[in-house]
């Protein structure tokens, strides 16, 4: 009797899991496509913050039942537990850094330290795990190594950026346009790794090379050297 009504907790708990990963599925769509309209459309204009919106509370839903999922004993996954931390650092600091425009903040908040901190965390867990895995031979090693360099060097400019705020205070525009395009390739990895069901290690990488490609471009477009960002 016992077993029966564990083998139905267990089929339940299926079930439930099972629409968990579909209603996250839903949301990263949702956040591929008003990521898409965000970045098609003007900057600053009334479209651009609408879409900015959405695609910033779809991707954070999204990346935390990723969490729960890869959290439960049937679906556990480290390194999509890490990666969906990954997403919701990009996302948060994206929206934390447009605070830096008001100049009377004048230096970063409690809350900018610790989404950059639990971000530079998961990215030192990254690389102890990719090293391990590397040396191991155990599959994803180089996946973890790379997500975890790229989300490392983030994190430490992230609190350099906080250090001398007031100096660098014009590099808010570069660093949210680098963020949010960051939490759209996520979208768009996860997009071909499971709705498409391509599994290559490409696949996960390519998507990284060419958005930070993109990001260097649009970064140059928006944000001046000299100081001065493009009204």
């Amino acid at each position: 009797m016992l077993r029966y009504f564990l083998g139905i907790i267990s089929i339940n708990m299926e079930e439930f899991i099972q629409n968990i990963i579909r209603l996250h599925a839903l949301l990263g769509g949702l956040g591929l496509i008003s990521g898409i309209w965000a970045m098609a459309v003007k900057k600053g204009q009334s479209q651009h913050k609408l879409a900015g919106r959405i695609f910033s509370w779809t991707m954070v839903s999204s990346a935390a039942l990723s969490l729960f999922v890869s959290a439960t004993a049937t679906h556990q996954s480290k390194f999509l537990f890490l990666i969906g931390i990954f997403t919701i650092y990009m996302v948060l600091s994206g929206n934390r850094v447009l605070t830096f425009k008001n100049s009377q903040k004048l230096q970063a908040q409690t809350l900018d330290y610790l989404v950059s901190g639990a971000m530079l965390i998961a990215a030192l867990t990254m690389l102890f795990l990719g090293a391990y895995r590397a040396v191991y031979g155990i599959n994803l090693g180089i996946l973890y190594l790379f997500f975890g360099t790229f989300a490392l060097l983030l994190s430490i400019g992230d609190l350099r950026f906080y250090r001398s705020c007031q100096i660098k205070r014009q590099q808010w525009a570069a660093m949210h346009i680098g963020r949010m395009m960051g939490a759209l390739i996520a979208a768009t990895t996860a997009f071909l790794v499971t709705a498409i069901a391509i599994n290559s290690i490409w696949v996960w990488i390519a998507p990284t090379i060419f958005g930070t490609a993109f990001i260097f471009y649009q970064t140059r477009k928006w944000y001046q050297p000299q100081g001065t960002t493009k009204q």
